[in-house]
């Protein structure tokens, strides 16, 4: 059992200002935060950077252009970004399912956020290749007439406290299942979702428990430090996602990873109804 956190000295893990929060976890824009009055600079300040730029600008072109002719410079590879969605070669396709199914499958991601204590704020149906983007759940499939069929996929997305640092530092969670025609093709989808490669600054390796999940924390497409969960369970396969608190410098430490993997580590062991030893989240015995 996870014994319950000391929340009283919240502020030494992240300051004294504005609780931080998974705002930009799954695409969801985070609360802007009230600041200072923008006071336009002096008029010979600004005239001073505007004459710098202009300069610096005009260098860094003729720099650009020798380098180039030198074959030293190439503008693609010399080009930053943030860490963009990867999508693997080609997947497995859900089960077509019926809206009771699809129901049930709802039940499921339902059930396996549910000790969490959280607020539901989005949820639907969603394909294999989201576990890679963290594309939003498509709400339009669940209101469609119950006589259609479709891809068998759900996701559950909910706001809930943060089991070290109280509620008033959100996590951002999450809970997918997936339905594939045979227990093979779920077995290949589990490993190829569960796996670092193609994927920024991850990390992937057995779970502590239960046993044969596997977890893997790595930084998704919106540049925030994501725990993963994946469990394979005869064609079902679930994913279950922790986005905690977190200031990007520095980056979270190994402790508080650790942190992240241990919440989806209990909500599994809540939906697999096994024996676990840490099979506690937010203080609640899953």
């Amino acid at each position: 059992m996870r014994p319950e956190r000391d929340r009283s000295h919240a502020h030494t893990a992240f300051g004294h200002s504005e609780p931080p929060h998974a705002g930009d976890a799954f695409g969801q824009p985070r609360t802007a935060l009230p600041g200072r009055r923008w006071q336009p600079p002096h008029i010979a300040l600004l005239l001073l950077c505007m004459s710098v730029s202009v300069v610096g600008s005009l260098a860094t072109r003729e720099l650009t252009s020798r380098l180039e002719s030198t074959g030293q410079y190439s503008g693609a590879s010399a080009a930053v970004s943030a860490p963009s969605a990867c999508e693997p070669g080609r997947l497995p396709q859900l089960a077509s399912v019926t809206a009771d199914q699809l129901a049930a499958l709802r039940a499921a991601a339902q059930a396996a956020i549910a000790p969490a204590h959280g607020h539901g704020y989005q949820w639907g149906t969603v394909s294999p290749n989201d576990v890679w983007s963290d594309n939003a759940p498509e709400r339009g499939a669940v209101e469609a007439s119950r006589a259609a069929r479709g891809p068998g996929g759900f996701e559950m997305r909910e706001w809930a406290p943060d089991p070290q640092w109280g509620s008033s530092y959100r996590d951002d969670i999450v809970a997918d299942a997936f339905l594939f025609l045979t227990a093979r093709q779920a077995q290949r989808f589990f490993n190829e979702a569960s796996r670092a490669s193609c994927r920024s600054s991850a990390d992937a390796r057995a779970a502590r428990e239960p046993a044969h999940a596997r977890t893997l924390s790595w930084v998704n497409p919106d540049g925030e430090r994501e725990e993963d969960l994946f469990m394979l369970s005869g064609r079902l396969v679930y994913r279950l996602a922790d986005v905690r608190p977190q200031n990007h410098q520095p980056p979270p430490s190994r402790a508080e990873v650790d942190e992240g993997l241990a919440t989806v580590e209990a909500l599994a062991c809540g939906l697999s109804r096994t024996r676990c030893v840490r099979s506690t989240v937010g203080g609640v015995r899953a």
